[in-house]
């Protein structure tokens, strides 16, 4: 838990001042810090949000990937970051069922970046969610940390995460 609270403070750290932005927690339930997109200005009552998360029962994979995608407007291009350190124990658990649902909802302006933190993750489905669901075409986007890869983590260069990934900025 507490290497998802470091990568969750780290995007939140590195919002630009344009951004929205929206927390979800996964267990048995599915909280939101927020019920619509914040701005990066809200960024810091986020940050006390992450402070008081703690490690529950059950890891909802399939609820929390699709209520994610429910909450984005669709306006622009979207970014979802998904970090998990479990497997699917809750919900839906079986992974073909869980993919095809990701894939019938991510819609084209959606791109899907997924985290495995930890060493209890299912590799294969994470990696295929993001083979599935691609952020540009033809590169996938999965990383998988083990406990003393991390910090590895800490040093990315943001700015350069974006431009590679994302789309330019329209002026609206």
């Amino acid at each position: 838990l507490e290497q998802a609270k470091d990568a969750l403070r780290f995007v939140l750290e590195r919002l630009n001042p344009a951004d929205r932005f929206n927390i979800l927690t996964f267990n048995d339930t599915i909280d939101t810090y927020a019920e619509t997109l914040r701005s990066a200005e809200r960024a810091d009552e986020a940050e006390d949000f992450v402070d008081d998360l703690r490690a529950d029962s059950g890891t909802n994979i399939n609820g929390a990937l699709l209520e994610a995608l429910r909450l984005l407007p669709g306006e622009r291009p979207e970014l979802v970051i998904f970090l998990t350190d479990g497997q699917p124990t809750v919900g839906i658990q079986d992974p073909d069922t869980i993919i095809g649902n990701v894939s019938d909802a991510v819609t084209p302006s959606t791109r899907l970046f997924v985290f495995g933190v930890g060493d209890d993750v299912n590799t294969i489905l994470l990696d295929t969610l993001a083979e599935e669901n691609p952020p540009v075409e033809g590169r996938r986007a999965i990383v998988v940390l083990d406990n003393a890869s991390w910090h590895k983590v800490k040093r990315l260069n943001w700015h350069h995460f974006q431009q590679e990934y994302l789309p330019p900025r329209s002026p609206d």
